[in-house]
């Protein structure tokens, strides 16, 4: 589903001319020990066990920093970019070897000048890789970041972003932090919206004036991987990173030796489509993954949730291509889903697309093919274990236990209104939901509905921050 908060600028990926660009201190620290293995965790399901609560396939397609109201299918010639291969360039630490020469390290070209060293040296979720400061003009202060995350399995992974805050003094305490999720892009490194990072902030910042925001890319998006597409536990743990990397970003100094940015410790959660996905799944999370974090709240715009209802919206129309990104993410979170086991050999042979291009080149690619060439089976919602990995996904199984604003508009045409009325439903019997309100905007689509609930969506966030009662349906 295109989304009024995707890509605006297409994404353009050039490898070769880099533009100079401040380290991280870690990111010496890791090419000295060039060699660490990935360091490997247990795999986990979806929703770790908490001391609060925890729990595919989606389709729209937002986009990085706040929105501004677009038509529901902007023009968006994203380039077809294939997946980068780790290049050999030299170490810029502690490079010299004994006999005088140079030691060399692979690294992975992640989006504006970042790099990923190959093997990861092992770090905290949180911990900073690579920075790069960028040239915003003179509203805000910016950085495209690297950050150490978790896989759903549990390996430690680097996943890009970005981090724009406002100039200017901030408030006691630092700028009030948004911890953004954006919509569909895509699932291949092309698709990563840190790539335009300036003309998002440039672009979008206005949306959400007097706020700090952390915009995560996602696992596999622009780093190592294909993005885990739906995978609530993945989009949670990149979202909640990348709080942890705005913090370290502002315990680290600038040139002027003042800390390079200052944000709150408390910080609310906001997505639309996609975005709305992995916002809910963070709110399910976060208790369990990264309890230290004070997490005041969740914004939920047009979240895909009974994917079975999705399922028979998707098939055989303008979003059909969504599923193949869904269906090809679960294949890679989870050993025992197999793509044959649902898809015809035709269908998976065209696989390929979803490394090299984004949704538009999805679209083109499967939405013309008919049920009979895309799936061998009825449905996957009847096949075992997809009908359990694709319950597993959905945002109906566990509570937020934290205030929760859920945002839609009644004409959705890519995610039907109907679906979260159910959700709220399915929410509010649930033991320890926070307080929950649903706001229903008429004659608004996927993407209208963005400018239509701006008001709403930030009176709502000032109330988390000024520490006013939630309101609540539920009760």
């Amino acid at each position: 589903m295109t989304d009024p908060l995707v890509h605006r600028f297409p994404p353009s990926h050039q490898a070769g001319r880099r533009p100079r660009r401040r380290r991280a201190a870690t990111l010496m620290a890791a090419l000295g020990a060039a060699g660490a293995l990935l360091l490997a965790a247990c795999g986990q399901s979806n929703a770790e066990p908490a001391a609060a609560p925890a729990p595919a396939p989606e389709p729209p397609p937002p986009e990085p920093l706040p929105p501004a109201p677009e038509p529901a299918q902007e023009p968006d010639d994203s380039a077809t970019t294939e997946e980068p291969e780790p290049t050999a360039v030299r170490t810029e630490a502690g490079s010299s070897t004994e006999g005088g020469g140079t030691t060399e390290q692979a690294i992975y070209d992640a989006p504006g000048a970042l790099e990923v060293p190959q093997p990861l040296p092992p770090g905290e979720p949180g911990d900073i890789i690579d920075i790069e400061e960028l040239d915003v003009g003179e509203d805000y202060i910016a950085y495209r970041v690297l950050y150490h995350s978790r896989s759903r399995r549990g390996d430690d992974i680097a996943v890009s972003g970005f981090v724009a805050t406002p100039t200017g003094q901030p408030p006691a305490g630092g700028w009030p932090l948004i911890a953004f999720a954006h919509g569909t892009t895509g699932t291949a490194d092309a698709c990563a919206p840190s790539h335009t990072a300036e003309e998002e902030i440039a672009f979008r910042g206005p949306y959400l004036e007097g706020y700090a925001v952390t915009a995560t890319d996602y696992e596999g998006l622009g780093t190592p991987g294909l993005h885990p597409y739906i995978v609530g536990a993945s989009e949670a743990r990149s979202v909640l990173d990348s709080v942890r990397a705005a913090h370290n970003l502002a315990s680290m100094l600038g040139t002027d030796g003042m800390p390079r940015i200052s944000v709150s410790d408390e910080f609310v959660v906001w997505g639309h489509s996609q975005g709305g996905h992995a916002a809910l799944h963070t709110g399910q999370h976060w208790a369990a993954y990264a309890p230290e974090l004070k997490l005041l709240g969740v914004a939920s715009g047009a979240p895909p949730s009974q994917f079975a209802l999705l399922y028979d919206v998707l098939l055989g129309g303008p979003f059909q291509g969504y599923l193949a990104m869904a269906s090809a993410a679960f294949a890679a979170a989870y050993d025992e889903i197999e793509l044959d086991q649902v898809y015809t050999d035709e269908a998976i042979a065209l696989m390929d697309v979803l490394e090299t291009g984004c949704y538009r080149e999805v679209f083109d690619v499967f939405n013309p093919l008919s049920k009979e060439d895309l799936l061998k089976v009825a449905s996957p919602l009847g096949v075992s274990p997809w009908d359990r990995v694709v319950i597993e996904n959905d945002v109906s199984g566990a509570p937020v236990p934290v205030p929760l604003l859920i945002l839609h508009g009644s004409d959705d045409e890519q995610i039907p209104a109907l679906s979260s009325q159910i959700l709220l439903g399915q929410l509010c019997v649930q033991p320890g939901q926070g307080p929950t309100i649903r706001i229903e905007y008429p004659g608004h689509n996927h993407g209208s509905v963005i400018a239509a609930q701006r008001d709403d969506l930030l009176g709502w966030i000032a109330a988390r921050f000024s520490g006013e009662e939630a309101p609540d349906t539920c009760a």
